[in-house]
């Protein structure tokens, strides 16, 4: 459990896939291309909880996660410090400005 959230059967199963996926690399290294894994599943899933259990699991230091748009990253953000991931959070770069805030942490 993170900070207070019970994974569901579902979302147990998909952690621990990524999971084996990624520990496939030989201790120490990464690769080239550096560790990947992608989780399908419907919207409203949980795959962000599921990022955050996975990368519990599997991160050693910084996690790098690009999103398309500022409202993913809104919820991301949310649900990563929700479950107790605090670390700093770099804000993104706006290549099309427009009138609405870019959030910052």
């Amino acid at each position: 459990m993170t900070g207070g959230w019970a994974l569901r059967p579902h979302q147990v199963e998909a952690v621990d896939a990524a999971v084996r996926a990624l520990g496939r690399m030989p201790a120490g290294h990464v690769g080239g291309a550096g560790l990947r894994a992608t989780v399908v599943s419907a919207c409203g899933t949980g795959k962000t909880l599921m990022g955050v259990h996975t990368a519990g699991r599997v991160a050693r230091g910084r996690v790098l996660i690009l999103l398309p748009t500022l409202d993913l990253l809104v919820q991301t953000v949310s649900v990563w410090r929700d479950a107790g991931r605090s670390r700093k959070t770099l804000p993104p770069w706006n290549p099309h400005p427009t009138d609405q805030p870019i959030p910052t942490w």
